[in-house]
């Protein structure tokens, strides 16, 4: 998460969204007084000197100011408690092709599996049989922090009913929009050719093999209902 008081916006940060790679983006922009979540290594490396020359503050972690506490994958709400103020910030998010995210988490989460599957000199399809059945497992049971690392972080309802929400809502595909947006908006001019590309180390899988079927089709749409009827994204992979 990003709380900057200088440009006046709060950026949340959402799962397997090149979220990382936007928020390294923005770090550079950003001013004295201003609040970042610490990163991994790799990417705290990418934007340090950022950090230390325009005195940063941390939301969490090592050095962070006593009382504030704000998770990396937090939710808006939790950014409106601790800053009050910033409930009149411009407040946005990212989120993508929901069949392109699970074959990205599932590539982060289960990279040991995949390659040793991958490293047996068996039939392709044999192969392919196995990282289906090794997808669908993912899908269905090991999703908790994708299910709760996305558009809940972005909108949501407090106990008294009263509902919150960023202003805008990012897809991927399309960061030029962004650009643009976070131009007319903020005055910010961010250069994409700048954005760094972290967690592109995780394996990679053949293209020939295919783990979609109906079966994880029909689990990956009910997951992202949201994404589905309000960005639309295609509701078969592509």
């Amino acid at each position: 998460m990003i709380i900057s008081n200088s440009h006046k916006f709060v950026f949340v940060k959402t799962n397997k969204t090149a979220g990382s790679s936007f928020e390294g983006l923005l770090s550079h922009y950003l001013n004295t007084g201003d609040w970042v979540t610490r990163a991994q290594k790799q990417e705290e490396q990418h934007r340090a000197a950022a950090i230390i020359a325009n005195k940063i503050n941390y939301l969490n972690g090592k050095n962070a100011r006593p009382g504030i506490k704000v998770k990396q994958h937090a939710r808006l709400i939790a950014a409106h408690k601790k800053f009050p103020e910033s409930k009149e910030y411009f407040s946005f998010g990212i989120l993508r092709n929901p069949f392109n995210r699970l074959i990205s988490s599932f590539r982060w989460r289960k990279g040991k599996q995949i390659q040793q599957i991958l490293g047996k000199k068996s039939n392709p399809l044999r192969q392919q049989d196995l990282l289906k059945e090794k997808f669908l497992a993912h899908i269905t049971n090991d999703q908790g922090d994708l299910n709760t690392r996305g558009v809940n972080l972005l909108f949501g309802i407090n106990k008294d009913g009263t509902t919150w929400g960023v202003d805008h809502v990012f897809k991927l595909e399309d960061l030029q929009s962004a650009k643009k947006i976070l131009h007319d908006q903020l005055g910010i001019a961010i250069d994409l050719n700048k954005m760094p590309r972290f967690k592109e180390n995780t394996v990679k899988i053949p293209s020939e093999i295919n783990l979609w079927d109906q079966e994880t089709i029909k689990a990956a749409t009910k997951m992202f209902s949201w994404e589905f009827a309000n960005l639309d994204y295609p509701t078969t992979p592509s």
